[in-house]
């Protein structure tokens, strides 16, 4: 009997679209920026990072907009990384934070079937992440009073697959809370239930809702949303033809 554990294997193929739209890394904090003469159209931005050349960072936060957006690393210190980018307006507000994209970095072992026998670890492995390009929906929300029925015209991106998160709020929308993660979606719809401190008849309890490819850890990013909400949905009954928000 061959031990099918001593069979060479040839290729281990991970697929790109089985793995998160988006590695999510903590934030890189932005405290200035610094824009190059015209000719020479690059910004350096000052941050402690661990940045390298090639690196593609999504930069959020700043003022004007056109020092925001994504760019590829040209060089980088522990203090400071610079990019391409012609923008030379004066900087009115220079705090902000670039979030690292594009790269899965992984290992594996080899494991028999029966889970006796294990390879060593591979070497670290880079895979390049497919590129999203960003997209928006409109989002139809109804609510029975208990639970929030939402659902959304799929948008024509590569992803079936998509992140949930909600924030609540007991004062009218005045304040609301931190958008936490609900669930996940594999369609274009999905249920959150409405906790009973959020349960009202009056108009006072409300919710925001914000839908994003799916990321790893699951927490609220820029890069991945295809939806936030801009205003409130009230969670009291809606009426049978719910709305869009």
């Amino acid at each position: 009997m061959v031990d099918a554990f001593q069979t060479n294997i040839k290729k281990v193929n991970i697929k790109p679209e089985n793995l998160p739209a988006i590695i999510v890394k903590p934030p890189i904090s932005i405290s200035g920026v610094s824009p190059s003469s015209p000719s020479a159209g690059s910004v350096t931005y000052t941050a402690t990072n661990r940045l390298k050349v090639g690196d593609t960072i999504d930069i959020q936060g700043l003022s004007p907009s056109g020092y925001n957006g994504n760019f590829t690393v040209v060089s980088a210190t522990q203090s400071a990384f610079v990019v391409t980018n012609s923008t030379t307006a004066t900087v009115t507000d220079a705090v902000g934070e670039a979030h690292l994209l594009g790269q899965y970095y992984f290992r594996y072992k080899i494991v028999s079937e029966n889970g006796s026998k294990r390879s060593a670890w591979t070497p670290v492995q880079v895979i390049n992440a497919r590129d999203f390009t960003s997209v928006s929906v409109n989002l139809n929300v109804v609510s029975d009073g208990e639970k929030f029925m939402l659902s959304w015209t799929s948008p024509d991106v590569y992803m079936t697959q998509y992140d949930l998160y909600v924030a609540w709020s007991s004062n009218s929308g005045s304040t609301y809370t931190a958008y936490s993660y609900s669930g996940r979606s594999t369609g274009n719809s999905f249920v959150i239930d409405i906790p009973v401190a959020y349960q009202s008849e009056d108009g006072t309890k409300m919710a925001k809702f914000a839908i994003q490819l799916p990321t790893s850890p699951q927490i609220l990013n820029t890069p991945a949303q295809i939806f936030l909400s801009s205003t409130g949905v009230s969670t009291e009954t809606s009426p049978i033809d719910g709305g869009v928000v």
